[in-house]
């Protein structure tokens, strides 16, 4: 209402972060309806086609996924569903769940595991994948181009880089994998 929108942008993006991580929730959909209202409010100064190309670049160039946050991911995968759906190319969702061993010796910090977790995830996979923090405990990821016979591999590749670390003692991972795909059935164009 006071048309802080940039502020305000900020102010959800925190509050995002806070269900993901520290609430191990994902946000309300009243929050995510609020958040994309007000992104649309954003405003950005016209520009040329050149500047806002140079806006749009990413800041490094990092190997492995895009990881971002649970509204970006959303926006992201409601696209790549609509693209399959033209170009009959594959995407797979798939969610990697972290457990703790109810018989495990010590309790570690599962804050800094799931970090460990997100940083193996995102370099196992692919510049084209990307993933996402659903809860502490749950992270999301969208790969293109790729077939269920082939999550196998990808599972395992997040697996061996996880358990590379001494800390993620106690600790296992459980993977579910499905076709992204929107749920709605709308009738073919004409």
């Amino acid at each position: 209402m006071l048309e802080r929108y940039e502020e305000a942008h900020q102010y959800y993006n925190d509050t995002i972060r806070l269900y993901t991580e520290e609430l191990e929730a994902p946000p309300s959909k009243e929050l995510m309806d609020r958040f994309c209202a007000m992104r649309e409010k954003l405003v950005q100064r016209e520009n040329a086609l050149p500047q806002i190309q140079e806006n749009l670049m990413e800041a490094t160039r990092e190997k492995g996924a895009y990881f971002c946050a649970y509204p970006g991911f959303v926006d992201v995968y409601h696209a790549i569903c609509r693209g399959t759906e033209r170009n009959g190319q594959t995407a797979i969702l798939m969610i990697c769940n972290l457990q703790q061993i109810q018989n495990a010796r010590e309790k570690r910090n599962s804050q800094s595991v799931s970090e460990w977790l997100r940083e193996s995830i995102r370099s196992s996979l692919r510049r084209g994948d990307m993933c996402t923090r659903y809860s502490r405990s749950k992270y999301l990821i969208l790969l293109t181009g790729v077939r269920e016979a082939d999550c196998g591999i990808i599972m395992k590749r997040i697996k061996n880089r996880f358990e590379s670390s001494r800390s993620t003692e106690g600790y296992r991972l459980e993977f579910s994998v499905a076709k992204a795909e929107e749920s709605l059935e709308l009738p073919p164009e004409s």
